[in-house]
């Protein structure tokens, strides 16, 4: 899911063009397309005025891949990007530093890929965002973050 933390308003159409992109993937900083009917990367459509990837797509800037901020590293980033509803620069420094930690546990200690029930049964995650003026509703921040804690209680199993 693709969370838009900027007002419609304020978006341009892209610029990006695939010979840009192509250059990206050149210099190292992009995965190389392997297929053509499920590519790594696409051309967002001059047509849209806000962005709108396809199921499986996230947005991304080509200054942050200029800057080493690239596509998730892991299927596991990849599916607490997709469990959040964030994209990969909406982590909180503290955040990445977590994952990075939790990782490195799993496979270096526990000689397993990261997994994601214990992921689950450890942390939970917080998106910063502002109230509305209507009960319970919140609606996220511009400049938000999610931030990663440990869990403080244990929940309750339902009974069988």
């Amino acid at each position: 899911m693709l969370v838009t933390l900027v007002a419609a308003d304020d978006w341009r159409p892209s610029s990006m063009t695939e010979r840009r992109l192509l250059e990206l993937e050149n210099e190292g900083l992009l995965r190389r397309r392997t297929s053509l009917s499920s590519p790594e990367w696409i051309v967002p459509p001059v047509s849209h005025r806000e962005p709108q990837p396809p199921e499986g797509y996230v947005v991304s800037f080509a200054k942050f891949h200029r800057h080493g901020l690239g596509t998730p590293p892991s299927r596991f980033i990849g599916a607490l990007c997709f469990h959040y509803g964030v994209e990969l620069q909406h982590f909180s420094p503290n955040a990445i530093t977590i994952m990075a930690v939790f990782a490195t546990v799993c496979e270096g200690y526990l000689g397993m890929m990261p997994h994601w029930d214990l992921w689950l049964h450890l942390y939970r995650g917080e998106l910063f965002n502002t109230p509305t003026g209507t009960t319970g509703v919140r609606k996220h921040v511009r400049a938000g973050c999610l931030n990663l804690m440990l869990k403080t209680k244990k929940t309750e199993r339902p009974r069988e």
